[in-house]
């Protein structure tokens, strides 16, 4: 029984995600910060959402001859009308250039989001 739950979750879990990744972004927007040192790094990211929205957050890292590399994903469900911070723990990153883009795939309203703030230490 504990098997057929963990395995319907997973189908659940993986159904979104190919969901929201096969179905180009409505908007997006994007935001470039940098790291002098490498290290030990932390995302700090405030969307202002209005109504219900589907949304992606990505970082990318440039590369030596411009190309950008996604190093780090991460899709949310924002239910309500407010200020959301989403913390992420990014784990050792090389220092460099990145960029951190936020994708919306479905909103209920018009102007539903806003790419606030972006901390990255």
């Amino acid at each position: 029984m504990m098997k057929k739950m963990l395995f319907l979750l997973l189908i659940m879990l993986f159904s979104f995600s190919a969901s929201a990744s096969a179905n180009p972004p409505i908007s997006s927007e994007t935001w470039y910060v940098a790291s002098s040192t490498a290290g030990q790094r932390h995302l700090t990211v405030d969307v202002y959402n209005v109504g219900t929205s589907n949304i992606s957050i990505t970082l990318y890292k440039e590369g030596p001859s411009g190309q950008w590399t996604e190093v780090f994903k991460d899709y949310e469900n924002l239910w309500s009308s407010q200020l959301y911070t989403l913390n992420y723990s990014l784990g050792y990153l090389a220092s460099g250039s990145y960029k951190v883009v936020l994708d919306v795939y479905s909103q209920s309203v018009s102007i539903g989001h806003r790419l606030d703030y972006v901390n990255f230490y």
